[in-house]
C-alpha cells in the first residue's frame, strides 16, 4: 500500500470515529429530550401531597388554592409558586413545599391565629392583629382566642379591616397580654365606652374607660398570675383603681 493510500485509510477511519461520537452523542440527547418531554406529561403523575401545620384549613382547601390533584405530576411542581399563593391567602402566616423521597410532596402550613373574635350579622370573625378578618364562621368551634362582646363587624368578610375606637382598645389591650394571661380570658366586653374581662372561671376583672391598654394589660397580667400562683377564690377584680382590688370569696360556714 502507497504512503497516499495509508494517509487516505487514516482519515476515513477517524472520520467513522467522528461520525459515531456524532451518532452517539445525538443518540444521549435524544434519550434526554424524549424521557424529559415523557417526565413533563401531565398524565406522569406519581407523586402524593403531604400536609401539615393545618387545624383551621382544610386538606381540600389546600388543595383547591394550589390547583393540585393527586396523584400529582412533581416534574411539573412549582414550589415557589404554591408558597406564593399560600402565603397570599389571611388564613395562613407562611408556607414551605418541599420534597421527601420518593414520591411526596410535602407542604407545611404555618396558620394565622386569630386574636380575637367579633359578632357579625352571620355568626362570628376571627380577627389577627391587624383588626383584619382572617375567617368567619356561624359558630365559634375551638378556644383560640377570646370573644370581644359590645362590638360588632356588621357584614365585615375575610379581608375587611375592623375600625372604631373599641376594636382599637381590645386589638392593644389583647396584644399587650402575654400567651398565659390571653389563654386564661374567655372574653372582653366593651360597653359604654368602659372594659370589662371574664377569665374562663367566670370571674369578672373591671378594666375600666378605654385608656393606658398597654399600662391596664400589665396590671391584668400580674393579677392573674397571683390569682394562679396563690389559688386564690377570687368573687372578682377592679383594676380601674391606681391600686388593683381584689373581692375574695367568702367561705361559707361549715354545718353539722
Amino acid at each position: 500500500m502507497s504512503t497516499f493510500d495509508r494517509i487516505q485509510e487514516k482519515r476515513s477511519q477517524k472520520r467513522m470515529r467522528f461520525l459515531k461520537k456524532i451518532a452517539i452523542l445525538s443518540f444521549i440527547c435524544s434519550s434526554f429530550v424524549a424521557i424529559y418531554f415523557l417526565l413533563c406529561q401531565p398524565w406522569f403523575s406519581f407523586g402524593r401531597v403531604y400536609i401539615t401545620g393545618v387545624q383551621q384549613i382544610s386538606r381540600q382547601d389546600i388543595l383547591s388554592l394550589t390547583g393540585l390533584k393527586e396523584p400529582v405530576n412533581l416534574f411539573l411542581v412549582d414550589k415557589k409558586n404554591i408558597e406564593h399563593i399560600l402565603a397570599n391567602d389571611l388564613r395562613i402566616k407562611k408556607a414551605d413545599v418541599y420534597y421527601e423521597l420518593p414520591n411526596v410532596l410535602h407542604i407545611n402550613i404555618t396558620e394565622e391565629t386569630p386574636l380575637f373574635y367579633a359578632k357579625s350579622n352571620y355568626g362570628f370573625v376571627s380577627v389577627n392583629n391587624d383588626c383584619v378578618v382572617i375567617g368567619a364562621t356561624k359558630n365559634i368551634k375551638d378556644a383560640l382566642a377570646p370573644v370581644v362582646t359590645g362590638i360588632s363587624s356588621g357584614n365585615s368578610f375575610v379581608g375587611d379591616r375592623l375600625a372604631g375606637l373599641e376594636t382599637n382598645f381590645a386589638k392593644d389591650f389583647l396584644d399587650a397580654l402575654d400567651a398565659g394571661s390571653r389563654s386564661k380570658v374567655s372574653e372582653l366586653n366593651i360597653t359604654g365606652g368602659k372594659a370589662k374581662i371574664f377569665d374562663l372561671a367566670g370571674r369578672p376583672y373591671i378594666i375600666g374607660e378605654m385608656s393606658e391598654a398597654g399600662k391596664k394589660a400589665a396590671a391584668f397580667c400580674a393579677i392573674i398570675k397571683e390569682i394562679t400562683e396563690k389559688n386564690l377564690a377570687v368573687e372578682f377584680v377592679d383594676l380601674s383603681y391606681s391600686k388593683p382590688y381584689i373581692k375574695i370569696k367568702q367561705q361559707q360556714p361549715q354545718t353539722r
